[in-house]
């Protein structure tokens, strides 16, 4: 697989299973757009160093080559470049942070999309959607009711994320949730089981503080995690988050699962269907 990357310097450089990545400073030569053709797939710096990289996705899009582009920031994407469809790779701002991508995780075969691309590229670095999302599965699995009559789990605004994560049958064994802990309330308890995995509950004082400099370090984690995907929507995950800082109510189960039909999604797993 032959990659080009556009606007971070300029040279050839070898990959792991016999990719390789080749550099140029702009997208352009003599005044014209360049040929990508030769290329799998190319990954286009957006930024002021490259004012050309619009209408090169342009020029590309239209001569069918949309399927082989990535865009890339040396920070977060700008909200100017959102209309640009394209699947994003963030906080790349060297060469040397290009070639530190997950590339040994790209298969000598691979044919997939530049979405498919990319999450081999940052399965390294999605530890934090990961987590949310199997705590999301344990809470709703805690929470899932069997209906005998209707013949499937519920309630019906988890029914979906229930089906995507194999929750089916009858025979689906729901583990009970113990929630006597040495002089905690049920809200502490499921408080704890959210924040504790992620250092941002404090033991000594049941709680966890909103004002704490971890919880913003953990947002931004995750802001950067989700950043650099396809522009997806995550509005019920952070929602779910907002819930969790604030600390008077903790999320419904419809936003619960709700995000993590979201993650589930960025994280490139099947769709979860509404009935």
């Amino acid at each position: 697989m032959r990659i080009l990357v556009v606007g971070r310097g300029t040279g050839e450089e070898s990959l792991p299973n016999g990719h390789s990545v080749s550099f140029a400073s702009h997208a352009t030569s003599e005044s014209a757009i360049v040929d990508i053709q030769a290329f799998d797939f190319v990954l286009q710096h957006i930024g002021p160093a490259n004012p050309e990289a619009q209408d090169a996705i342009k020029h590309w899009q239209d001569l069918g080559h949309g399927h082989k582009l990535l865009g890339l920031t040396g920070g977060e994407r700008p909200i100017s470049y959102y209309h640009l469809k394209i699947p994003w790779i963030e906080n790349a701002a060297t060469q040397l942070a290009v070639l530190n991508l997950n590339w040994a995780a790209v298969p000598t075969d691979f044919a997939g999309s530049g979405t498919d691309l990319l999450g081999f590229l940052l399965t390294h670095s999605l530890e934090n959607l990961i987590a949310l999302a199997i705590l999301c599965q344990g809470y709703l699995v805690l929470n899932a009711e069997y209906d005998a009559t209707a013949h499937r789990w519920g309630p019906p605004e988890i029914l979906p994320a229930l089906t995507q994560m194999g929750v089916r049958d009858s025979n689906f064994v729901r583990p009970l949730l113990d929630i006597k802990k040495a002089g905690m309330s049920r809200q502490e308890i499921v408080r704890e089981y959210w924040l504790k995995p992620f250092g941002l509950w404090k033991e000594a004082e049941k709680e966890e503080s909103a004002d704490d400099p971890k919880w913003a370090e953990f947002e931004r984690i995750v802001k950067k995690e989700w950043g650099s995907s396809t522009g997806a929507e995550n509005d019920s995950l952070t929602a779910m988050l907002t819930d969790l800082k604030g600390g008077k109510e903790l999320p419904s189960l419809a936003v619960v699962a709700d995000a993590y039909c979201e993650i589930a999604r960025r994280l490139g797993s099947s769709p979860c269907v509404r009935v």
